[in-house]
């Protein structure tokens, strides 16, 4: 966010104070996707292993509503910013600096909602060292992307927040990879283990099992 905002400081103050606002709107709608995450992480782990299709339905379910979620957020923000920006500031100039780089503030915003969602999944299942490969590579990439952005001659605020957006699409494509990398593992492990016998089962092989008696009775007081 730092390098970001120095990096729109170089455009002027019109820029810088149009900047603020989509910034404001970008961490007023992020939360959305976050909730989605922390539901996944709440509910899917108790899921895993015992009951793989519940948490893949769950799974799927939660990334279907941030899909939704996002672009109505998505227009949402894009709405605000072009139809009614003289709720965050009266000076027509930051106006018709905030028109152009709407577009990319609603598209940023869909992506990054879907990204919290395949996220919270990820760490639900505990996929901890690809995740933050993942943060690492995508924070190089924003930062490299930003200081070539900077040198070139027809530098603008669109092209601040066309980086943003892309960071967030990169974020959705590999959450979603590694997602599906994760499931698949599931899959094949939860095939591939013997079935659980059942309670009734388990008693009986206890009262055959003449090992089994030095252990204690089958039901305690």
């Amino acid at each position: 966010s730092l390098s970001i905002t120095a990096s729109v400081a170089c455009l002027g103050t019109v820029a810088l104070a149009a900047h603020q606002v989509f910034e404001c709107l970008y961490w007023l709608f992020c939360p959305f996707g976050d909730a989605l995450g922390v539901c996944s992480q709440a509910y899917l782990p108790e899921l895993l292993g015992t009951k793989e299709r519940l948490a893949r339905t769950l799974q799927s379910r939660v990334a279907l509503a941030s899909a939704s979620l996002g672009v109505g957020i998505g227009a949402l923000s894009l709405w605000v910013s072009r139809a009614a920006p003289h709720l965050f500031t009266r000076h027509a100039a930051v106006h018709a600096a905030m028109s152009a780089p709407a577009a990319w503030l609603g598209a940023s915003m869909a992506a990054y909602i879907v990204s919290g969602a395949l996220e919270g999944s990820l760490i639900a299942r505990r996929c901890l060292r690809p995740l933050a490969a993942s943060h690492v590579g995508n924070t190089a990439f924003a930062l490299g992307a930003l200081v070539c952005a900077v040198r070139r001659p027809g530098f603008s605020l669109a092209a601040v927040w066309r980086i943003v957006t892309a960071v967030n699409v990169m974020r959705c494509v590999e959450f979603s990879a590694l997602l599906v990398v994760a499931t698949r593992r599931a899959r094949a492990k939860a095939a591939s283990a013997p079935p659980r016998p059942r309670p009734r089962v388990r008693a009986l092989f206890r009262l055959l099992d003449p090992r089994a008696a030095a252990a204690g009775p089958l039901l305690q007081p």
